[in-house]
């Protein structure tokens, strides 16, 4: 049986659509209170207000300090699992942490990190920065010698995702201590793309995080890319047969 233009027209658009759907950086879990990152492996809880209300809100509005967003993280339990954490964060270069502030993304500390077209573009060592340069696509201050960068007015920060809760101004707690100092704590801000070093008794936003995909009992598996395409030709074939008869 042969397929004339517009059939083939109509079943190759219906490939992409559903091509597009399944490659979809982030796929809904826990009934929207959740989101799977399909190209990290990773499950992002998505409301950045979650500590509201509980008694790890030490300065109301979702805010907290390092200690208890750490505390609070370790003792998530949702949809099952356990195992909640903040964003980790490793050295760029593998070995040790260079805290000398740069604008290029060679550094542990400044702007531009894990960004397209810097020395460690596309390096997951800092889960949030990745996050926010590559999955969500914002930008920090461009890497310019010797000029002087006028941030644009609402910050760097312009595409959330489905997170919510999540403001400009928002300072990110990660996981990890910065040891030479008895108070402080590796913190990215959303604001400009920075990831720098932050009093860990001041006031910052968490978000949890985990490794793997997530699903309540409800939840049904997506089917494999393939099962759709061949869902697909078996409909418009049987369409082009009723046509014939």
């Amino acid at each position: 049986m042969k397929f004339n233009t517009s059939n083939k027209l109509s079943l190759l658009v219906l490939i992409l659509s559903f091509s597009q759907l399944a490659h979809a950086d982030f796929v809904g879990r826990l009934g929207g209170q959740a989101y799977y990152d399909t190209e990290t492996n990773l499950t992002w809880l998505i409301n950045g207000g979650a500590i509201t209300g509980t008694k790890y809100d030490e300065f109301g509005g979702g805010l907290t300090t390092w200690y208890s967003a750490i505390d609070w993280a370790q003792n998530l339990n949702i949809g099952g699992y356990s195992d909640w954490r903040l964003p980790t964060l490793q050295p760029l270069n593998g070995i040790s942490f260079n805290t000398f502030r740069s604008r290029d993304g060679s550094t542990d500390v400044g702007v531009n990190i894990s960004r397209t077209g810097t020395v460690y573009a596309g390096s997951r060592a800092s889960e949030i920065a990745y996050l926010y340069h590559n999955t969500l696509g914002n930008k920090s201050i461009p890497y310019i010698e010797n000029q002087r960068e006028i941030t644009p007015p609402g910050g760097y920060f312009t595409n959330s995702g489905p997170f919510i809760n999540l403001e400009p101004g928002d300072v990110i707690w990660t996981n990890r201590k910065y040891e030479p100092l008895d108070d402080a704590a590796w913190a990215f801000h959303l604001y400009n793309g920075n990831q720098y070093i932050e009093q860990a008794s001041d006031a910052g936003r968490a978000l949890a995080v985990r490794v793997g995909d997530v699903r309540n009992a409800t939840e049904i598996p997506e089917p494999p890319m393939m099962i759709l395409i061949g869902t697909i030709f078996l409909g418009v074939l049987g369409i082009n047969k009723r046509r014939t008869n």
